[in-house]
């Protein structure tokens, strides 16, 4: 006769072999120190007053999940933003240094500053710096920030975590899921060390940012 703690392992043991996150993977997501293209964005320094624009290198960003050893994802980020610092001084904001944050949270009502009501939801890093959306394209012409990461085209990034850690939800799903991820511990983010580039001045683009900003 199987007694009552050999019932109760037992019991167990079907609960973790049912329960889906015993097979999902902790997903990676690698800020890189690699330029995805030479060509630069182009954005204004947040919070606009200077009347010029600057240029904005493109880094690639990695995600790993070991629920998928065989498969990567790739796309592009924003990780160094001109911001005006103390007396007007440009600055080109971004974490620098190699860090890593096991833990991060997600926030789905995060609107970006500076591009209000795209793209919404963030991951935290630490202080105030986030990871969060950035431009759709990075062809077109728009704000600086304040040193957070900033993912070109976020939405489609976002289903591409959810893919990685071998998850499939219907797209009103996908924010409570990328919640459910972080608080489980398994999304974990990597800013890989990088130099922090020169503020390089330049005429605006002919064409106007979208919004009043």
């Amino acid at each position: 006769m199987t007694n009552t703690s050999e019932a109760m392992e037992s019991m167990n043991s079907m609960t973790r072999a049912q329960d889906p996150l015993e097979i999902d993977g902790v997903v990676t997501i690698t800020v890189t120190s690699t330029l995805e293209t030479q060509d630069p964005y182009y954005a204004k320094a947040y919070p606009n007053k200077t009347g010029f624009a600057y240029q904005v290198p493109i880094y690639k960003v990695k995600l790993t999940s070991t629920a998928r050893p065989d498969e990567a994802k790739w796309g592009s980020t924003l990780r160094f933003t001109p911001t005006q610092g103390d007396g007007g001084r440009i600055i080109m904001a971004g974490l620098a240094d190699q860090q890593s944050f096991n833990s991060p949270s997600y926030n789905p009502e995060y609107s970006p500053h500076n591009s209000p009501g795209l793209d919404n939801g963030a991951f935290s890093l630490y202080g105030n710096f986030l990871l969060h959306g950035g431009p759709d394209s990075i062809t077109s012409y728009g704000l600086g920030g304040k040193g957070c990461v900033e993912i070109v085209n976020f939405e489609d990034f976002k289903l591409d975590i959810i893919y990685m850690a071998g998850r499939i939800v219907p797209s009103d799903e996908l924010e409570k899921m990328l919640v459910f991820l972080c608080k489980k511990g398994r999304i974990r983010i990597v800013i890989e060390k990088a130099t922090r580039p020169s503020v390089i001045e330049v005429n605006p683009p002919t064409d106007s940012l979208p919004g009043d900003y």
